[in-house]
Protein backbone atom coordinates (compact mmCIF):
# COMPACT_ATOMS: atom_id res chain seq x y z
CA UNK A 1 0.00 0.00 0.00
CA UNK A 2 1.10 3.38 -1.26
CA UNK A 3 0.55 6.46 0.92
CA UNK A 4 0.96 9.83 -0.99
CA UNK A 5 1.32 12.96 1.06
CA UNK A 6 2.84 16.21 0.48
CA UNK A 7 2.85 18.49 2.95
CA UNK A 8 3.51 22.96 2.95
CA UNK A 9 5.78 22.96 6.27
CA UNK A 10 3.70 24.06 9.26
CA UNK A 11 2.29 21.81 12.08
CA UNK A 12 -0.82 20.88 9.94
CA UNK A 13 1.86 18.75 8.04
CA UNK A 14 4.03 18.01 10.43
CA UNK A 15 1.53 16.03 12.67
CA UNK A 16 -0.93 15.45 9.51
CA UNK A 17 1.88 13.16 8.40
CA UNK A 18 2.36 11.85 11.68
CA UNK A 19 -1.38 10.64 11.45
CA UNK A 20 -0.62 9.34 8.55
CA UNK A 21 2.35 6.77 9.46
CA UNK A 22 -0.36 5.77 12.64
CA UNK A 23 -3.06 4.98 10.38
CA UNK A 24 -0.84 2.68 8.05
CA UNK A 25 0.87 1.18 11.22
CA UNK A 26 -2.20 0.01 12.76
CA UNK A 27 -3.87 -0.61 9.04
CA UNK A 28 -0.53 -3.02 7.76
CA UNK A 29 1.55 -3.31 10.90
CA UNK A 30 4.60 -1.43 10.32
CA UNK A 31 5.59 1.52 7.35
CA UNK A 32 8.84 2.34 5.37
CA UNK A 33 8.98 6.32 5.97
CA UNK A 34 10.49 7.84 2.46
CA UNK A 35 10.80 11.83 3.12
CA UNK A 36 11.65 13.10 -0.93
CA UNK A 37 12.03 15.96 -2.81
CA UNK A 38 13.12 14.56 -6.20
CA UNK A 39 12.62 10.93 -7.37
CA UNK A 40 16.08 10.43 -6.65
CA UNK A 41 15.37 10.64 -3.12
CA UNK A 42 12.37 7.41 -3.31
CA UNK A 43 14.94 5.27 -4.90
CA UNK A 44 17.37 5.54 -2.69
CA UNK A 45 15.05 3.67 0.00
CA UNK A 46 12.90 1.96 -2.42
CA UNK A 47 15.27 -0.82 -3.37
CA UNK A 48 16.35 -1.58 0.54
CA UNK A 49 12.81 -2.40 1.27
CA UNK A 50 11.92 -6.00 2.68
CA UNK A 51 8.31 -6.17 0.85
CA UNK A 52 7.57 -9.34 2.54
CA UNK A 53 7.41 -7.88 5.53
CA UNK A 54 6.86 -4.29 4.88
CA UNK A 55 3.35 -3.66 3.76
CA UNK A 56 3.23 0.04 3.63
CA UNK A 57 4.92 2.78 2.14
CA UNK A 58 4.69 6.23 3.00
CA UNK A 59 6.20 9.33 0.65
CA UNK A 60 6.19 12.62 2.35
CA UNK A 61 7.39 15.63 0.75
CA UNK A 62 7.36 19.44 1.88
CA UNK A 63 8.63 20.81 -1.10
CA UNK A 64 7.76 18.22 -4.00
CA UNK A 65 9.95 18.93 -7.70
CA UNK A 66 8.56 18.69 -10.96
CA UNK A 67 9.86 15.39 -11.26
CA UNK A 68 8.50 14.27 -8.23
CA UNK A 69 5.20 14.98 -8.68
CA UNK A 70 5.00 13.38 -11.95
CA UNK A 71 6.20 10.67 -10.57
CA UNK A 72 4.15 10.49 -7.59
CA UNK A 73 0.55 11.65 -10.45
CA UNK A 74 1.76 8.41 -12.43
CA UNK A 75 1.05 5.83 -9.84
CA UNK A 76 -2.54 6.85 -9.52
CA UNK A 77 -2.13 6.49 -5.88
CA UNK A 78 -4.27 8.95 -4.10
CA UNK A 79 -2.34 12.13 -2.91
CA UNK A 80 -3.53 13.62 0.47
CA UNK A 81 -2.26 17.18 0.57
CA UNK A 82 -2.08 19.19 4.20
CA UNK A 83 -2.45 22.98 2.82
CA UNK A 84 -1.60 25.79 4.64
CA UNK A 85 -1.25 29.97 3.71
CA UNK A 86 2.06 31.41 3.05
CA UNK A 87 1.40 33.56 6.11
CA UNK A 88 1.36 30.65 8.38
CA UNK A 89 4.23 28.74 6.43
CA UNK A 90 6.23 31.71 7.15
CA UNK A 91 5.21 31.95 10.77
CA UNK A 92 6.44 28.38 10.98
CA UNK A 93 8.93 28.28 9.95
CA UNK A 94 10.37 31.72 11.63
CA UNK A 95 8.67 30.51 15.21
CA UNK A 96 9.15 27.01 15.61
CA UNK A 97 12.24 26.23 13.62
CA UNK A 98 14.36 29.41 14.13
CA UNK A 99 14.93 29.70 10.03
CA UNK A 100 16.20 33.13 9.54
CA UNK A 101 12.99 35.54 8.24
CA UNK A 102 14.33 35.81 4.39
CA UNK A 103 14.90 32.17 4.13
CA UNK A 104 11.47 31.63 5.92
CA UNK A 105 9.99 33.52 2.88
CA UNK A 106 11.64 32.01 0.71
CA UNK A 107 10.65 28.33 1.70
CA UNK A 108 7.20 29.27 2.04
CA UNK A 109 6.88 30.86 -1.01
CA UNK A 110 8.10 27.25 -2.92
CA UNK A 111 6.30 25.43 -0.74
CA UNK A 112 2.82 27.79 -1.94
CA UNK A 113 3.81 27.20 -5.48
CA UNK A 114 4.72 23.46 -6.05
CA UNK A 115 1.20 22.27 -4.50
CA UNK A 116 -0.08 23.57 -7.72
CA UNK A 117 2.13 20.62 -8.95
CA UNK A 118 0.27 18.05 -7.46
CA UNK A 119 -3.28 18.65 -9.22
CA UNK A 120 -4.98 14.97 -10.19
CA UNK A 121 -8.44 13.91 -9.29
CA UNK A 122 -6.81 11.26 -7.10
CA UNK A 123 -6.13 14.09 -4.88
CA UNK A 124 -7.52 15.07 -1.44
CA UNK A 125 -6.27 18.64 0.36
CA UNK A 126 -6.85 19.25 3.92
CA UNK A 127 -6.58 22.40 5.97
CA UNK A 128 -6.46 24.03 9.21
CA UNK A 129 -10.52 24.12 8.66
CA UNK A 130 -10.23 20.36 9.81
CA UNK A 131 -9.38 21.36 13.00
CA UNK A 132 -12.54 21.97 14.54
CA UNK A 133 -13.74 17.94 13.48
CA UNK A 134 -13.14 15.32 15.69
CA UNK A 135 -9.73 13.39 15.23
CA UNK A 136 -11.81 10.23 15.07
CA UNK A 137 -13.51 11.49 11.99
CA UNK A 138 -10.62 12.83 10.45
CA UNK A 139 -8.83 9.29 10.79
CA UNK A 140 -12.19 7.63 9.50
CA UNK A 141 -11.91 10.02 6.24
CA UNK A 142 -8.40 9.62 5.66
CA UNK A 143 -8.99 5.84 6.15
CA UNK A 144 -11.63 5.65 3.17
CA UNK A 145 -9.38 8.07 0.74
CA UNK A 146 -6.79 5.75 1.11
CA UNK A 147 -9.38 3.10 0.69
CA UNK A 148 -8.53 0.85 3.70
CA UNK A 149 -10.94 -1.85 4.98
CA UNK A 150 -12.78 -1.17 8.50
CA UNK A 151 -12.28 2.36 9.01
CA UNK A 152 -13.74 2.61 12.38
CA UNK A 153 -11.42 -0.25 14.02
CA UNK A 154 -8.34 2.00 12.19
CA UNK A 155 -9.22 4.76 14.00
CA UNK A 156 -10.36 3.19 17.12
CA UNK A 157 -6.18 1.04 17.00
CA UNK A 158 -5.15 5.06 16.32
CA UNK A 159 -6.89 7.27 18.68
CA UNK A 160 -5.29 4.58 21.47
CA UNK A 161 -1.75 3.68 20.12
CA UNK A 162 -1.64 7.91 20.45
CA UNK A 163 -3.12 8.21 24.21
CA UNK A 164 -5.87 10.39 22.69
CA UNK A 165 -9.19 11.51 24.37
CA UNK A 166 -11.85 10.18 22.08
CA UNK A 167 -13.69 12.90 21.93
CA UNK A 168 -10.70 15.15 21.12
CA UNK A 169 -10.73 17.06 18.14
CA UNK A 170 -7.86 16.75 15.23
CA UNK A 171 -6.99 20.37 15.95
CA UNK A 172 -6.22 18.98 19.48
CA UNK A 173 -3.73 16.78 18.04
CA UNK A 174 -2.08 19.20 15.82
CA UNK A 175 -1.29 21.38 19.26
CA UNK A 176 0.25 18.28 20.92
CA UNK A 177 2.03 16.85 17.50
CA UNK A 178 3.49 19.95 16.90
CA UNK A 179 7.36 21.25 16.57
CA UNK A 180 8.65 22.72 20.00
CA UNK A 181 10.64 26.49 19.26
CA UNK A 182 14.27 25.72 20.03
CA UNK A 183 15.22 28.07 22.52
CA UNK A 184 17.09 31.09 21.58
CA UNK A 185 17.76 34.38 22.89
CA UNK A 186 15.34 36.87 22.62
CA UNK A 187 17.40 39.03 21.25
CA UNK A 188 19.17 37.60 18.61
CA UNK A 189 15.83 36.24 17.41
CA UNK A 190 15.06 38.33 13.50
CA UNK A 191 11.14 38.23 13.46
CA UNK A 192 9.47 38.94 9.71
CA UNK A 193 7.95 42.23 11.05
CA UNK A 194 11.76 43.42 11.21
CA UNK A 195 12.25 42.65 7.57
CA UNK A 196 11.69 46.64 6.62
CA UNK A 197 8.73 46.12 4.56
CA UNK A 198 5.34 44.81 4.52
CA UNK A 199 4.87 40.91 5.47
CA UNK A 200 1.28 41.34 5.47
CA UNK A 201 1.60 42.86 1.82
CA UNK A 202 3.74 39.84 0.67
CA UNK A 203 1.60 37.28 2.42
CA UNK A 204 -1.46 38.33 0.62
CA UNK A 205 0.44 38.52 -2.71
CA UNK A 206 1.15 34.41 -2.28
CA UNK A 207 -2.72 34.13 -0.82
CA UNK A 208 -3.84 34.54 -4.39
CA UNK A 209 -1.78 31.49 -5.58
CA UNK A 210 -4.28 27.85 -4.61
CA UNK A 211 -4.75 24.91 -6.26
CA UNK A 212 -6.47 24.46 -9.30
CA UNK A 213 -6.86 28.36 -9.83
CA UNK A 214 -4.81 30.05 -12.78
CA UNK A 215 -1.74 31.91 -11.97
CA UNK A 216 -2.17 35.58 -10.43
CA UNK A 217 -0.42 38.66 -11.49
CA UNK A 218 1.96 39.02 -8.53
CA UNK A 219 4.28 42.01 -6.75
CA UNK A 220 7.24 41.43 -4.80
CA UNK A 221 8.16 44.59 -2.65
CA UNK A 222 11.89 46.40 -3.48
CA UNK A 223 12.70 45.87 0.06
CA UNK A 224 12.83 42.25 -0.83
CA UNK A 225 15.70 42.59 -3.53
CA UNK A 226 19.76 42.54 -2.43
CA UNK A 227 21.83 45.89 -3.20
CA UNK A 228 24.52 44.95 -5.41
CA UNK A 229 26.86 47.09 -3.90
CA UNK A 230 26.25 46.45 -0.56
CA UNK A 231 26.83 42.12 -0.21
CA UNK A 232 24.34 40.35 1.09
CA UNK A 233 22.21 43.60 2.16
CA UNK A 234 18.90 44.86 1.28
CA UNK A 235 17.52 47.54 -0.59
CA UNK A 236 16.75 50.56 1.51
CA UNK A 237 16.93 53.37 -1.17
CA UNK A 238 18.42 54.93 -3.81
CA UNK A 239 21.31 53.17 -5.26
CA UNK A 240 24.46 55.28 -6.64
CA UNK A 241 25.60 54.16 -9.95
CA UNK A 242 29.09 56.13 -9.42
CA UNK A 243 31.79 53.03 -10.07
CA UNK A 244 32.64 49.69 -12.15
CA UNK A 245 30.59 47.81 -14.03
CA UNK A 246 28.61 45.75 -11.88
CA UNK A 247 25.17 44.60 -10.57
CA UNK A 248 23.28 46.85 -8.77
CA UNK A 249 19.64 44.72 -7.50
CA UNK A 250 19.89 40.91 -7.44
CA UNK A 251 17.46 38.19 -5.78
CA UNK A 252 15.44 37.97 -3.75
CA UNK A 253 15.32 34.11 -4.81
CA UNK A 254 11.63 33.87 -4.19
CA UNK A 255 9.58 31.35 -6.24
CA UNK A 256 6.70 31.35 -8.57
CA UNK A 257 4.14 28.76 -9.83
CA UNK A 258 5.01 27.03 -12.79
CA UNK A 259 3.92 28.85 -16.20
CA UNK A 260 4.73 31.59 -18.78
CA UNK A 261 5.28 35.00 -16.97
CA UNK A 262 6.27 38.01 -18.11
CA UNK A 263 7.60 40.78 -15.52
CA UNK A 264 7.57 44.83 -15.87
CA UNK A 265 10.29 46.45 -13.54
CA UNK A 266 9.74 49.88 -12.93
CA UNK A 267 13.28 52.23 -12.12
CA UNK A 268 13.89 55.74 -11.49
CA UNK A 269 17.36 57.59 -12.63
CA UNK A 270 18.34 60.60 -11.57
CA UNK A 271 21.65 62.30 -12.35
CA UNK A 272 23.08 59.97 -15.22
CA UNK A 273 24.00 63.03 -17.44
CA UNK A 274 26.81 61.00 -19.29
CA UNK A 275 24.53 58.09 -20.08
CA UNK A 276 24.99 54.57 -19.55
CA UNK A 277 23.42 51.03 -20.43
CA UNK A 278 21.62 48.87 -18.86
CA UNK A 279 21.76 44.92 -18.65
CA UNK A 280 18.18 43.66 -17.01
CA UNK A 281 17.74 39.78 -16.44
CA UNK A 282 15.85 36.83 -15.06
CA UNK A 283 17.59 33.93 -13.32
CA UNK A 284 16.17 31.12 -12.30
CA UNK A 285 18.45 29.15 -9.62
CA UNK A 286 21.20 31.69 -10.88
CA UNK A 287 21.39 30.38 -14.83
CA UNK A 288 19.78 33.38 -16.87
CA UNK A 289 16.31 32.71 -18.98
CA UNK A 290 15.72 35.85 -20.71
CA UNK A 291 17.70 39.25 -20.53
CA UNK A 292 17.21 42.56 -22.21
CA UNK A 293 19.79 45.71 -22.49
CA UNK A 294 18.60 49.12 -22.83
CA UNK A 295 20.47 52.89 -22.87
CA UNK A 296 19.60 54.48 -19.36
CA UNK A 297 17.63 57.88 -19.72
CA UNK A 298 19.41 60.51 -17.90
CA UNK A 299 16.16 60.98 -15.21
CA UNK A 300 12.53 60.20 -14.59
CA UNK A 301 10.67 56.80 -14.54
CA UNK A 302 12.01 53.67 -17.06
CA UNK A 303 10.13 50.91 -17.36
CA UNK A 304 10.52 47.53 -19.18
CA UNK A 305 9.79 43.84 -19.58
CA UNK A 306 10.41 40.46 -19.93
CA UNK A 307 8.96 37.32 -21.01
CA UNK A 308 10.40 33.79 -19.43
CA UNK A 309 8.88 30.35 -18.59
CA UNK A 310 9.00 28.47 -15.23
CA UNK A 311 9.03 24.61 -15.61
CA UNK A 312 9.43 23.74 -11.86
CA UNK A 313 8.99 25.80 -9.10
CA UNK A 314 11.55 24.19 -6.90
CA UNK A 315 13.78 26.65 -8.60
CA UNK A 316 14.47 30.09 -7.12
CA UNK A 317 13.72 33.26 -9.26
CA UNK A 318 15.67 36.07 -9.54
CA UNK A 319 15.73 39.86 -11.15
CA UNK A 320 19.11 41.44 -11.86
CA UNK A 321 20.45 44.73 -13.15
CA UNK A 322 23.69 45.61 -14.11
CA UNK A 323 25.27 48.28 -15.82
CA UNK A 324 27.29 48.07 -18.53
CA UNK A 325 30.18 50.93 -18.49
CA UNK A 326 31.38 52.33 -15.16
CA UNK A 327 29.71 55.46 -13.92
CA UNK A 328 30.77 59.11 -13.00
CA UNK A 329 27.49 59.89 -11.31
CA UNK A 330 24.16 59.13 -10.68
CA UNK A 331 21.21 57.31 -8.70
CA UNK A 332 18.69 54.34 -9.69
CA UNK A 333 15.69 53.97 -7.26
CA UNK A 334 14.50 50.10 -7.82
CA UNK A 335 10.65 51.10 -8.11
CA UNK A 336 8.30 48.52 -8.56
CA UNK A 337 8.62 44.46 -10.04
CA UNK A 338 5.34 43.15 -11.19
CA UNK A 339 4.76 39.38 -12.69
CA UNK A 340 2.17 39.13 -15.10
CA UNK A 341 1.10 35.41 -16.00
CA UNK A 342 0.72 34.86 -19.74
CA UNK A 343 -1.54 31.89 -20.38
CA UNK A 344 -1.41 31.63 -23.73
CA UNK A 345 2.26 32.56 -23.88
CA UNK A 346 3.91 30.10 -26.54
CA UNK A 347 5.71 27.32 -24.56
CA UNK A 348 9.51 28.35 -23.73
CA UNK A 349 9.44 31.33 -26.12
CA UNK A 350 11.30 34.24 -24.40
CA UNK A 351 12.07 38.25 -24.99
Amino acid sequence: MLFSVIGTPSALAHSGCSLVRMIADAAFGSHAFINAIYPEDIKKVWSNIDFSVTKAVVIYSSLPSKPLAELLLTTHAPTLIFSESFKTIAEFLNNAKNVDPLEALRKASQAVCSIGLVSDAYVLSITSAEFSRTLQDTIIDLCEFYNIEDPKKVASAVIKSASADPQSTFGDFVAREQFRPVPQKEAAKTRLDDLGFSFEFLAGQYAKIGLNKPNPEMTWPTGLFLDGTRAGKKITGPIDLLGPSRYLVYGPYMHLPAGDWRVIVVIEVSGNASGNRLFADVASACVPVTGVTTSLPKTGLFEFEMQFRIDDPVHPIEVRLRILEGAIEGRLWLRQVIFHPLQNAASGQTL
